[in-house]
């Protein structure tokens, strides 16, 4: 793997699929189990607004990332151009189809964002130099002591 590797992120397409689907689903049962005409507006209005919430909340807050070479890597926040050193947080869930974790930017203390990546938010080789490089660079914490 060549350092310092370049990723550009884009919001998944999966997740919003999924999102709509479990949505679906739940207004299916409302509508098939529910009776009352009041309580089926409540759930489903409820059922809407969690929805309306995770469209609103799956805007990609970081932009690109940068991995570099000594094990550190850089975030481009969205509506930025700069690249701000940052550090991976421990609990980095890192599978085939999914990968979540949490970053804080080092120039911003206590700003963490967190990152949840499907296989459709960044190119395939992209995203396997990605899962290969934090699961890395948690070895070598672990291995420090640092974790």
């Amino acid at each position: 793997m060549q350092l310092p590797i370049h990723i550009g992120l884009h919001r998944s397409r999966l997740l919003a699929r999924v999102s709509i689907f479990i949505a679906g689903l739940a207004l299916c049962f409302l509508y098939f189990f529910l009776r009352s005409t009041a309580a089926f507006a409540v759930f489903s209005a409820l059922t809407l607004a969690l929805l309306a919430g995770v469209f609103g909340q799956s805007r990609m807050p970081v932009r690109a990332l940068s991995l570099k070479r000594d094990g550190l890597i850089e975030v481009c926040l969205a509506g930025e151009t700069d690249y701000c050193p940052a550090s991976v947080l421990d609990g980095a869930l890192i599978h085939p189809w999914l990968t979540v974790f949490r970053v804080e930017i080092q120039s911003m203390p206590r700003r963490v964002y967190s990152v949840v990546l499907l296989t459709d938010s960044l190119s395939a080789e992209n995203f396997r130099q990605l899962r290969v490089f934090l699961r890395w660079n948690t070895l070598n914490l672990s291995e420090a002591g640092e974790v």
